[in-house]
């Protein structure tokens, strides 16, 4: 079905609708009026059931409208969630199948353009999918002369979102309010349904979507959040049954915000489909290689866009301050790296994106008002990154150009056994990796003295970090993440790749890993040497012992060794263009083991590229229990939870031996 040409709106507002037009005073809630009227309903919450009517003050005399609304959707999707967080009551913690009907009621207040208060008398109807599917009268009860019906999918569940389709489908001619829930929301990362499948149901059915969390424990900012979500949600239904004879004009299909729009409107929804699970990598024989390109159509193109615009916003801002400090140090020119204060490594500039525009914690002008955000971007310690991508000669210029001159990235689920999300640029120069929360306290604690060491130590093998953000989209958690250098510059093909810890124990890839012509190996697949020569290898050694002194004075183990071997590049492919600049300025530190992009072996046949990886667990109880029933099982020496001091010792002898 070829898209409307209006764009469709996945968030819960209509920016640009007349309000002179609605049924209801939205913004009535929040008055003081009524938010008495509200009150005085909340403090009968729990003494009027579903057949009584609350007693209200003379004062707050008001007629009250019975809406019974129907939810539907299949089981463990978080209907009755939904329906509690409505009613303002506890979420449940675990999933119980509703057997048979189950109905909540809670009230509501809306004063209409009159001046008339109303109560909405909202009886959520919550029929047990399994129950419906063997009991026929259970469906027929639900079917009774509904007002409204909330259509419930989980984005995580595709089955759920197949299932949402053809239940709307059944109920397509029924002339009544219909609005769907995507559900479990903070889990974005993870749905199985794109934004263009999401835009084509609301405008082929005609249904606003709401993107809805139903936490068990909100924090302080969510729980606003949330609060708003559900009292425009109940405001909407309210709006549309008020309006009765103008109901038709009230079902609208509300307008997208610029990041979400469908550029090619024209195109059937199934080719959007297709283009958001399309991966540009080559193929053999159907098989896909590589990671997918994330870009508008696709599922995490919200997430992508945030995190790059963020970037782009905070490198511009940086480069600012930058300014203002040598202005303050009366330099009349530019340093490569300009001198930082204690409070630099603390420092954090905060993005507040809204429909109005973007608002800057450093800015000295702040847009006024309260606004609803499309997604919040933090950069931490901006100096201090600033300085570091000077010292390995990144120009702002050239940084920005390999991760935003497109707003696309290649994802790639984390190889390992982390939850982790890595995200490529375009041109593969950059990682973006998903840190978890103690992961980003823990590197807060740890910039100071890895900045310091990387600057008296440029051959350091240790990943290079060049930006640390948090980025949180409206309705998901927020989400911590890194920007590293790819140790494996895209411009060599790697033949091998290794992941070493110095452990035994499951260090091994499986069968099904290793058929993968990107296969990562591990500590019992290795069976060559590094053949670098006594002198090299002995600096190699050298740096290794002083990364490792670092990552154990921070009490850091289970880090890796990523080792990669690539054949160097042919004489003719070396030649630099003279019409274009060299990527590296002149005074970037080069580490003596990348000279020629990588690491000459003394054969002259291979070239080899290290980097020290997985350098932000702690020591921490976790693995001190993981060590403690592994050691039940294992030689206690080779497993890969030991405490930093061991874990180091190991590590480097086993790197000793595989140098020649």
């Amino acid at each position: 079905m070829a898209l409307a040409k209006s764009q469709i709106s996945l968030s819960t507002s209509d920016a640009n609708a007349d309000s002179s037009t609605d049924a209801i005073k939205k913004e009535w809630i929040v008055s003081p009026e009524g938010k008495r009227v509200l009150r005085e309903l909340m403090k009968q919450k729990d003494d009027v059931g579903i057949l009584n009517t609350p007693n209200l003050p003379p004062a707050f005399l008001a007629d009250v409208r019975e809406i019974k609304t129907v939810v539907l959707g299949k089981t463990a999707v978080g209907k009755t969630s939904t329906i509690c967080n409505l009613c303002g009551l506890e979420i449940p913690a675990t999933h119980h199948e509703t057997q048979g009907i189950q109905v909540l009621a809670t009230y509501w207040p809306v004063q209409t353009r009159n001046g008339r208060v109303v109560i909405m008398k909202y009886k959520f109807w919550d029929s047990g999918y399994n129950a419906v599917k063997k009991y026929n009268y259970i469906a027929e009860a639900a079917n009774v002369e509904p007002r409204a019906m909330i259509f419930v999918f989980s984005l995580n569940d595709r089955d759920s979102f197949e299932e949402l389709q053809r239940q709307a489908s059944l109920q397509a001619e029924k002339r009544i309010v219909k609005i769907v829930i995507a559900a479990k929301s903070d889990m974005q990362l993870q749905s199985q349904v794109s934004r263009a499948e999401l835009a084509e149901l609301s405008a082929k059915f005609k249904m606003p979507i709401y993107l809805v969390k139903n936490l068990k424990e909100f924090s302080k900012t969510e729980a606003i959040q949330n609060e708003k979500l559900m009292t425009k949600i109940k405001n909407e239904i309210a709006e549309y049954i008020l309006s009765e004879g103008d109901f038709e004009n009230r079902v609208k299909i509300f307008k997208n915000e610029s990041r979400f729009k469908i550029t090619n409107k024209k195109a059937p929804a199934s080719a959007m489909k297709a283009l958001s699970n399309e991966s540009l990598a080559a193929t053999d024989g159907g098989k896909k290689k590589g990671p997918a390109l994330v870009t508008e159509g696709h599922a995490m193109y919200e997430l992508v866009y945030d995190m790059l615009t963020g970037i782009k916003d905070s490198v511009v801002e940086s480069y600012a301050v930058r300014a203002e400090r040598e202005e303050e140090m009366n330099l009349h020119y530019a340093l490569p790296q300009i001198v930082l204060l204690p409070k630099d490594f603390s420092a954090v500039h905060s993005f507040t994106y809204t429909t109005d525009g973007v608002e800057s914690s450093n800015s000295t002008e702040k847009q006024s008002g309260v606004h609803e955000y499309a997604f919040k971007f933090t950069d931490y310690a901006p100096l201090v990154f600033s300085n570091i991508r000077a010292y390995f000669g990144l120009s702002s210029a050239s940084y920005l150009d390999s991760l935003t001159k497109e707003i696309a990235l290649y994802e790639l689920k984390s190889p390992g056994k982390s939850d982790s999300f890595f995200y490529f640029s375009r041109d593969h120069r950059y990682l973006l990796k998903t840190v978890n929360e103690k992961e980003a306290d823990f590197y807060k604690a740890f910039l100071k003295g890895y900045y310091s060491f990387l600057m008296n130590n440029p051959d350091t093998l240790l990943c290079k970090f060049f930006g640390f953000h948090t980025v949180q989209p409206a309705n998901m958690k927020e989400m911590h993440f890194v920007v590293m250098e790819n140790a494996f510059p895209p411009e060599f093909e790697m033949e091998e790749r290794y992941d070493l810890k110095g452990s035994t124990v499951g260090r091994y890839a499986t069968h099904e890993e290793k058929r993968s012509d990107k296969a990562i190996l591990k500590d019992l697949d290795i069976r060559r040497s590094i053949v670098v020569g006594d002198k090299i290898r002995n600096k190699l050694l050298d740096q290794l012992d002083k990364d490792t002194k670092l990552l154990s004075d921070f009490h850091v183990m289970d880090y890796s060794f990523l080792f990669g071997v690539s054949r160097p590049l042919p004489p003719s492919a070396q030649i630099p263009n003279p019409e274009e600049p060299p990527v590296t300025p002149k005074k970037a530190h080069i580490s003596s083991f990348r000279k020629d992009g990588g690491l000459l072996s003394t054969t002259g046949d291979e070239l080899y590229f290290f980097s020290v990886i997985d350098i932000f667990q702690e020591w921490n109880m976790k693995k001190k229990v993981e060590n403690s029933f592994k050691s039940l099982v294992y030689e206690a020496t080779e497993i890969s939870a030991v405490d930093p001091v061991l874990y180091r010792q190991r590590f480097l002898k086993f790197l000793r031996a595989l140098f020649e």
